[in-house]
C-alpha cells in the first residue's frame, strides 16, 4: 500500500512539473510540442517606435489552431486569426522613445507555437526649433532648448560636428548644453546645429542655422 501511494504521489508531481514547463518557451518540453522545423515568422520584422502598425505572424511547418493568439513581451494584443497559417494584431506606438527588441510569441492555450524578435527602431527626428538660436563669444555655458517631433531619448545634438551633451526633459523637448569651451572652439560666425536620432533607424532633417557673435 505504501509503495502504491508513493507511486501515485510521484506521478502527480511529475504531471504538475510538466504542465508548468509547457507554458515556458525556454523549457525543453515546450520544444517537444513542435516538430524540429516548426516555428513562426513576422512581418514587418522591424518598425519605428513612433507609430502603430499591423503585425502579421506566419506559421512555419505547422498550422495555427482555433484559439491561437499573439503575445508581445507577455502582453496580449487583440489577435485576428486570418486563416490557419496567419495571425495578426495591432502594435501600438511606443512610449519609451527608444529602440528595443520585443519578444513575439504564439500560444494556443498551453501549447507553445513559436517565438520571433520584433525590432522597434528609432524614427528620423522630425522638424524642430531651437532657442536661443545664438550664443555670445566669451559667454559661459549656454543651455539650448530644442522642441520637435519624434525625438528619441538618446537623440544626438551637435554644432558643426561638435557634440553637445543632450537630455530629454519632456517627450518633445530636449535640452543641450553648449559649453564655454565649445563656444571658443567654434568661434564667431554662422554655424549649423543638427539634431539626429541614432541607429537603429534614426536620422533627421537638415541642420538649422546657429550663430556665435
Amino acid at each position: 500500500m505504501k509503495t502504491t501511494l508513493a507511486l501515485i504521489a510521484l506521478l502527480a508531481a511529475s504531471s504538475v512539473a510538466c504542465s508548468d514547463e509547457m507554458r515556458s518557451p525556454t523549457a525543453s518540453s515546450a520544444s517537444s510540442t513542435l516538430n524540429s522545423t516548426a516555428g513562426i515568422s513576422i512581418s514587418p520584422a522591424a518598425h519605428p517606435w513612433n507609430s502603430s502598425f499591423v503585425l502579421t505572424v506566419t506559421a512555419i511547418d505547422q498550422v495555427f489552431p482555433a484559439g491561437a493568439h499573439i503575445e508581445i513581451n507577455g502582453a496580449l494584443p487583440a489577435t485576428t486569426r486570418i486563416d490557419t497559417m496567419h495571425l495578426s494584431c495591432t502594435v501600438p506606438s511606443g512610449q519609451t522613445y527608444s529602440p528595443s527588441t520585443d519578444s513575439v510569441e504564439v500560444w494556443a492555450g498551453e501549447l507553445y507555437l513559436g517565438l520571433a524578435n520584433l525590432e522597434l527602431t528609432n524614427p528620423p527626428a522630425g522638424p524642430y526649433s531651437v532657442s536661443p538660436a545664438s550664443a555670445a563669444l566669451g559667454a559661459g555655458d549656454t543651455t539650448l532648448t530644442i522642441t520637435g517631433q519624434d525625438l528619441a531619448a538618446n537623440v544626438q545634438v551637435s554644432i558643426d560636428g561638435v557634440p553637445l551633451e543632450a537630455e530629454m526633459t519632456y517627450p518633445a523637448t530636449v535640452t543641450a548644453v553648449l559649453t564655454a569651451a565649445q563656444i571658443t572652439q567654434l568661434g564667431s560666425g554662422p554655424h549649423t546645429l543638427t539634431v539626429l536620432n541614432p541607429a537603429p533607424g534614426g536620422g533627421g532633417p537638415a541642420g538649422t542655422p546657429f550663430t556665435i557673435h
